[in-house]
């Protein structure tokens, strides 16, 4: 599960199914399922939990399964029981051993801007490009592929990271 003590402002329990798009403005865990989006300022996605829609937040912790697009403003970090099958867009990603990504991953280091086109799917997402003047944001892509993580090194090459 996770470290570390966190305060939740809603949390949707294990035999719970919430249907429809979620709107927050604080913490909110998932413990069950949701089917539809979910905008919240920061998520937790527990172990067995099942999210069948996009994600967009500040901050997310995965510790469960996402069936859909996920946009971190700032911060998204998969546990080790995280499972993502969709597109990432992130400032900032962590993936612990055993977490899965099956989708683009962008990381950009400005802020991420969604076109929602209906109301099931994003359809587009964009990042805001900075003023004619600054420089091109740095940028890593990586196309489709099954990003499963095995085990972490350090770069001088010993134990675990």
């Amino acid at each position: 599960m996770f470290k570390g003590k966190r305060q939740y402002a809603s949390i949707i329990g294990r035999d719970t199914t919430f249907t429809g798009n979620l709107f927050h403005k604080g913490h909110i865990r998932v413990d069950g399922r949701v089917v539809g989006d979910i905008d919240v300022e920061k998520i937790t996605i527990g172990e067995g939990a099942l999210i069948e829609g996009n994600i967009r937040t500040a901050v997310a912790f995965i510790d469960g399964s996402v069936r859909g697009n996920v946009i971190a403003r700032e911060l998204l970090k998969i546990e080790c029981h995280g499972d993502i099958t969709g597109d990432i867009i992130a400032i900032s990603l962590g993936v612990d051993e055993g977490g899965c990504i099956r989708g683009c991953v962008s990381m950009k280091m400005e802020s991420a801007e969604v076109i929602h086109l209906t109301d099931e799917r994003i359809q587009e997402s964009r990042v805001r490009d900075r003023p004619a003047a600054a420089a091109e944001p740095q940028s890593r892509e990586f196309r489709p592929a099954e990003i499963r993580l095995k085990e972490v090194r350090r770069a001088d090459g010993s134990g675990r990271g």
